[in-house]
């Protein structure tokens, strides 16, 4: 387990992809992994941010062709971004 995902993975951008779905995780608890990935992100908090990563994270950006592997370059990335940046989140 890495972190404290409780083995739990983000799948968008394949955050952790060694780390199997967990077929008991229900709607709550993924979303409350999700919203903690976000309010730590938010907060510039990276140590707690990047104990929701796998070791070995691919971050792909799709419209830009961008890759980053593994959980120190996307820290890196986050923490040199240019700017004044913000995760804003929509309920659907």
């Amino acid at each position: 387990m890495e972190g404290d995902t409780g083995g739990m993975c983000l799948r968008p951008y394949r955050f952790c992809p060694r780390l199997p779905v967990v077929p008991s995780a229900t709607v709550a608890d993924i979303e409350a992994l999700a919203r903690r990935y976000i309010e730590t992100m938010e907060a510039r908090d990276w140590e707690a941010w990047t104990a929701l990563l796998a070791e070995d994270v691919v971050y792909e950006m799709p419209q830009t062709r961008e890759r980053v592997t593994r959980r120190d370059a996307l820290l890196r990335l986050n923490q040199e971004y240019p700017g004044d940046w913000h995760h804003l989140t929509e309920q659907y």
